[in-house]
């Protein structure tokens, strides 16, 4: 089953150019001498009032929540791709990231159902106030700091079949 995790998903604009600089991939700090982007988004931001229901996008296992200095608190949640919409690649275990998160519902080890509420958008971390959001990732890889660029992550647009959002 597949849900999202937001019930209104819209990429957030305030702060930021355009929307596109809200999707996943190399799309912010255009470079007008090389035309090209130079840095790498690795997921989505949801544009949410503070306190919006975040929900989990498959059955799974939450596997770490807390605070981290950029992503504020967060959630992650370890499920099984096959649960989810197809890739071309073999289904296998990911992990939903939930960040900037005001209030996180849930806790360590705790199993829950896809569409189960588990946190509130917020602005911690390095999120602004007067742009509350979620940032959300697909992870191949448990860590909270997977590093830069695309290293740990997969386009959610991949997994949750949501390839509209990648088309702005």
């Amino acid at each position: 089953m597949r849900v999202f995790p937001l019930k209104t998903m819209k990429l957030r604009t305030k702060q930021l150019d355009s929307s596109y600089g809200a999707t996943f991939g190399q799309v912010r700090n255009w470079n007008a001498e090389s035309k090209h982007f130079t840095k790498f988004h690795q997921g989505w931001d949801l544009e949410a009032p503070t306190g919006t229901d975040c929900y989990a996008v498959a059955d799974g296992i939450v596997v770490a929540v807390g605070v981290h200095p950029q992503f504020g608190r967060y959630v992650n949640l370890q499920f099984n791709e096959s649960a989810t919409a197809p890739r071309s690649s073999a289904p296998g275990d990911l992990f939903a990231f939930y960040a900037h998160l005001s209030l996180a519902l849930v806790h360590i080890g705790q199993s829950v159902r896809a569409g189960e509420k588990i946190g509130l958008t917020g602005h911690s971390g390095n999120a602004s106030a007067s742009a509350p959001h979620l940032h959300f990732e697909i992870r191949s890889t448990s860590t909270t700091s997977p590093g830069l660029g695309a290293s740990g992550r997969v386009d959610p647009a991949k997994v949750l079949g949501y390839g509209f959002l990648r088309s702005i």
